[in-house]
């Protein structure tokens, strides 16, 4: 997408944020016929907006962003735990074929230690 297209989509998506659903939603279809890549940019952008998101209507109050609430802030979601269970299902799978291989190899060395003694 290019920049001038992205711009295009952010000031629709803020016009739109103002409408009601149906008015949104005729606007869209509007769109889509004379311009479907934009549409769909749109349509990403209204399908992802919160009222957390950053882009909100003037109309609407302030919320106070993650980068500026203190540090005592806590997650609400579980994004801090996909790095440790990554690591967990690389790990994981690498640590068993290890002990497998050094108990078969420790069996055949006592089975020949025994052999030899014997």
């Amino acid at each position: 997408m290019t920049a001038d297209l992205y711009q295009q989509a952010k000031a629709i998506f803020t016009s739109l944020l103002e409408l009601d659903d149906q008015a949104r939603h005729d606007r869209l279809e509007e769109l889509r016929q004379s311009s479907p890549e934009l549409a769909n940019e749109v349509r990403s952008l209204l399908d992802y907006h919160t009222a957390q998101s950053l882009v909100v209507p003037q109309a609407i109050p302030k919320i106070r962003t993650r980068s500026t609430l203190s540090t005592t802030y806590q997650a609400h979601s579980l994004a801090w735990l996909y790095g440790p269970a990554r690591s967990l299902l690389i790990a994981l799978p690498l640590f068993v074929t290890a002990w497998i291989i050094s108990s078969v190899a420790d069996q055949r060395v006592r089975s020949r230690l025994k052999t030899s003694v014997a």
